[in-house]
């Protein structure tokens, strides 16, 4: 238990990407709306990483506070980006 207790950021994160990649397979709502899922587990991750203290966010720590939190921000808005202005097919 102390283990999720420790991990419940990373779980959180993890658990929005699954989402989004189960509608991408199964096609729910286009590409479209995976990928904003997608974007939005990313777009989490640098929130979480941002405020919480080094103890609690467990996995989502990977190098310094701030270059996580720049490096998960930056890709989940370029994620968002190419999902919003890509022409539907």
């Amino acid at each position: 238990m102390g283990a999720l207790r420790r991990e419940w950021a990373a779980l959180l994160v993890l658990l929005v990407g699954a989402v989004g990649l189960v509608l991408l397979a199964l096609d729910a709502g286009g590409f479209r709306a995976g990928t904003i899922v997608l974007a939005a587990a990313l777009l989490l991750a640098a929130a979480l990483r941002g405020v919480l203290p080094k103890a609690r966010v467990g996995m989502l720590a990977v190098r310094s506070r701030a270059l996580d939190a720049v490096l998960s921000g930056a890709l989940g808005t370029a994620l968002l980006v190419v999902a919003l202005v890509t022409p539907r097919g």
